[in-house]
């Protein structure tokens, strides 16, 4: 007499996340890091409102790289949209090209963030507005950084045949957190160089 052992596995899930998953987490990390950029943006604004001295002595904001900075930020955007769409209707090489596009003035933008800092001239500690300034450009090279590895990554995706009209999760939700991002860096330009 033999005897039958029942299958008791569950048979196996998707192996893939699906696209809404993929842009949902990149727009949670978006939101997050846009969250951190708003409460610098409102300690900017209440230390302004609480300081008789705002800014140092002979101390000067430069608004043409801000203004430069911002232009080059409104320059990714289209290019940003354009790999979605190429990626959707299977166009690996134009996709690829938008996202290497974006990537590559999203590293200028990144780089003029950095430079800003540095001409700064000011002690992190050596004054609040000093201190608010340098936790600001921090905050968003951090955040600019984070969205240009998820671009990166769609760009290694693309590249390597693992998106397309099919799955194209990855590819939107990097995009999206690159437009976050830029959001970021508007609220941040917005409150040193209009506000000042």
């Amino acid at each position: 007499m033999s005897t039958v052992t029942p299958n008791l596995a569950l048979p196996p899930g998707d192996r893939e996340l699906p696209a809404r998953a993929l842009v949902l987490g990149h727009l949670a990390a978006g939101a997050a890091g846009f969250a951190l950029i708003g409460a610098l943006c409102g300690a900017y604004l209440a230390l302004r409102a609480g300081s008789a001295e705002w800014l140092p002595d002979e101390f000067e904001v430069d608004g043409f790289l801000g203004v430069m900075l911002t232009l080059t930020a409104f320059m990714s955007a289209p290019f940003a949209f354009w790999a979605v769409i190429a990626d959707g209707r299977g166009l690996r090489r134009q996709a690829s090209t938008a996202l290497s596009l974006t990537a590559f003035i999203g590293l200028c933008l990144l780089n003029g963030v950095w430079y800003l800092g540095t001409q700064l001239e000011l002690g992190a500690t050596s004054s609040a507005y000093a201190t608010v300034n340098y936790a600001l450009l921090g905050a968003i090279g951090a955040f600019l950084a984070g969205a240009l590895i998820a671009l990166f990554v769609a760009l290694a995706k693309v590249g390597g045949r693992q998106t397309g009209p099919g799955h194209v999760g990855l590819v939107q939700g990097a995009a999206w957190l690159w437009m976050v991002a830029l959001a970021g860096w508007m609220a941040v330009w917005s409150t040193l160089f209009l506000v000042k």
